[in-house]
């Protein structure tokens, strides 16, 4: 599970040819599945169309990059019919106000967590009036509109305040079952490392391109405090810097050799 402000602003990687596509600059909301129905990217140039993404292409989305198969599915927005249609309903979810079935309003959408393997909507924080908040679950909601997400009676039982990733459920394997005569693995086989993660050799491999750049801005993080001035080297304590105060992908953005 995924905050909308952990998606946006990523890199789009192809990992074939590890080729960057574009960055994440939007998510657009399929209100009748209550899910996330593409990602849109940046324009190629100033003059050009901003693309999409189908979220079903998404093969991973890790900390520094989301990653995809093919380069040839991102396409131009204008290719789809039904997705200018649905850009057209203004749907973004956050921002919009909260109203209970029952008519009580009942404060604002501030975030909303996507589940990055199915798309769904798992859950949306809402500020209220007073200054709290609490977190609707994505099953309460029942219509997700351009102005409105309207959710069922009895927020107040809602606890969580703030959405939370989830980590991955561990899954515990069968017992084997013994065989009379175990089949002892071949010497090339002990030797083998498992197949590496895409979206993980990619962020190593960002590392390792970023460490030695000069940075062309002067990175700062919450509170005023500097990260990295410019005309600086990255090192690897200034790319853990940028990843605590959340300023990575700004960092990643202005680099030069």
């Amino acid at each position: 599970m995924k905050k909308t402000q952990q998606v946006l602003g990523l890199p789009v990687i192809e990992i074939s040819s590890g080729e960057q596509m574009g960055f994440v600059s939007g998510i657009v909301v399929n209100p009748e599945q209550g899910k996330v129905e593409c990602l849109l990217l940046d324009r190629v140039s100033w003059y050009g169309e901003m693309r999409a993404l189908p979220f079903e292409a998404v093969l991973g989305v890790g900390e520094f990059a989301a990653t995809i198969s093919k380069g040839d599915e991102v396409f131009p927005i204008s290719a789809k019919a039904d997705l200018v249609s649905l850009l057209e309903r203004n749907v973004q979810v956050i921002k919009t106000g909260v109203m209970t079935r029952s008519g009580k309003y009942i404060g604002s959408v501030s975030e909303f967590a996507i589940d990055i393997h199915t798309g769904k909507i798992m859950g949306c924080e809402v500020a209220s009036d007073d200054g709290g908040g609490f977190v609707v679950p994505g099953e309460k909601v029942v219509t997700f509109g351009a102005k409105f997400l309207v959710v069922e009676d009895g927020y107040e039982d809602y606890s969580e305040s703030e959405l939370k990733e989830s980590e991955p459920k561990e899954i515990k394997a069968e017992p084997a079952v013994k065989s009379p005569e175990p089949v002892k693995p071949s010497a090339k086989a002990k030797n083998e490392a498992p197949a590496a993660d895409p979206v993980e050799v990619f962020e190593a491999r960002q590392r390792q391109y970023l460490a030695g750049k000069k940075v062309t801005k002067k990175i700062v993080g919450t509170g005023g405090q500097v990260i990295i001035n410019e005309g600086e080297i990255i090192t690897e304590e200034t790319i853990e810097k940028a990843l605590a105060a959340d300023k990575y992908i700004e960092l990643t953005m202005n680099v030069s050799d």
